[in-house]
């Protein structure tokens, strides 16, 4: 995604977004994975969530591996790019410190999940977005 252009909406497949909240309500720990898909104008289009393991086994924080990250960018498809960031909280939907500090690094959709009430928000760097399931 362009560093120029800032989406104000991501669409998510709802069959992919439900394996993730699946994954969230099996574990105690934070999820997180990559959405991979395109963006065009204003919008972003999840065609798939990759969910990775958290090497943190935190309930609180999460990291993904490098391994699951140099795969995921050497095994995308012509025209499919890493969209976004989606991982849970045990709390709001709401980025937190440490998660601003990493969406300034890295400008892309950030999706957040509460492992609390299931409730998700969708921002780019500090600014909420739309977030459609399709």
């Amino acid at each position: 995604m362009s560093n120029s252009i800032r989406p104000s909406k991501i669409l998510l497949p709802s069959s992919e977004f439900k394996k993730f909240l699946d994954e969230v309500k099996s574990t105690r720990y934070e999820v997180g994975g990559l959405l991979l898909g395109s963006c065009a104008g204003e919008e972003c289009i999840c065609k798939k969530i990759l969910i990775g393991k958290n090497i943190l086994e935190s309930s609180t924080r999460f990291r993904l591996s490098d391994e699951f990250l140099a795969n995921t960018i050497y095994s995308l498809s012509e025209g499919e790019d890493i969209v976004g960031v989606i991982h849970s909280h045990p709390a709001a939907p709401y980025p937190s410190e440490v998660d601003k500090r990493y969406m300034k690094l890295w400008p892309i959709v950030w999706v957040i999940v509460s492992s609390i009430d299931f409730s998700y928000k969708a921002w780019v760097d500090d600014h909420e977005i739309s977030l459609v399931l399709y």
